[in-house]
């Protein structure tokens, strides 16, 4: 099966042609802010998330005595806003810290499987050369490689979240862009024949991409550096 663009309303409509350049604008701000607004929108997840959590205990203590009056209620109700605010709080602060140890986490995974698929490689294609006393050798050699593959590979990717991020939400939002744009020019008859074919909109693809990714990069956001400083004493 061919790999194609995907697809966007195709109608000429007002409504479908509205609809288009509201997928435009959500695209670019995508591709070009996708990063900042994850590590924006990342304390309210965990807010809401934390929050519900609380809500589902509190419920169960409600489900206890149902006559309770409003004063229950509202200890639940302050005690989810406690738990989402500590938690937001927290995801705020330590939120490079997760990354990394998400970085970490990921990049071992892909190293030890990396490792495993080599050996069983080896495995397949030179199994039988190998001496009948040297039988098992292959989970021996996935243990003693696939460790320290693991953590070689966990320490180079442990910065690798943040980047990854910000390449997924480019080509997500340049492609929505991108695809809208066409439809939308397509409508209005501008060469469509130049427009339509996957060539075109793929370099357009490309090209909004690379901008959003730059973009992204330069206006990421800082991470919190302390400066300490000391005065020698006499």
């Amino acid at each position: 099966m061919a790999f194609s663009v995907p697809e966007v309303p195709t109608a000429c409509d007002a409504s479908t042609s509205a609809l288009l350049a509201v997928l435009i604008l959500v695209g670019l701000i995508a591709n070009f802010f996708g990063y900042r607004l994850y590590h924006a929108a990342l304390p309210v997840f965990a807010f809401f998330l934390a929050g519900a959590a609380e809500a589902a205990i509190g419920a169960q203590w409600i489900a206890q005595d149902p006559g309770a009056g409003l004063p229950k209620k509202a200890i639940v109700v302050i005690c989810c806003l406690l738990w989402g605010t500590i938690a937001a709080a927290l995801c705020k602060k330590y939120m490079e810290a997760m990354h990394k140890i998400i970085g970490f986490l990921l990049g071992a995974t892909v190293g030890a499987v990396a490792v495993a698929a080599v050996v069983q490689l080896i495995q397949y294609n030179f199994g039988d050369q190998v001496p009948s006393g040297y039988g098992g050798w292959e989970h021996f050699a996935i243990i003693t490689f696939g460790v320290p593959g693991a953590l070689l590979a966990g320490y180079l990717a442990r910065n690798s979240v943040k980047y990854f991020l910000i390449l997924a939400t480019a080509l997500l939002g340049s492609l929505v862009a991108m695809r809208s744009l066409a439809t939308i020019l397509s409508c209005a008859n501008v060469d469509s024949e130049v427009i339509d074919r996957p060539v075109v909109q793929y370099v357009g693809i490309a090209v909004l991409a690379s901008l959003g990714i730059c973009a992204q990069l330069c206006s990421q956001p800082k991470a919190k550096q302390v400066y300490v400083t000391s005065a020698a004493t006499a």
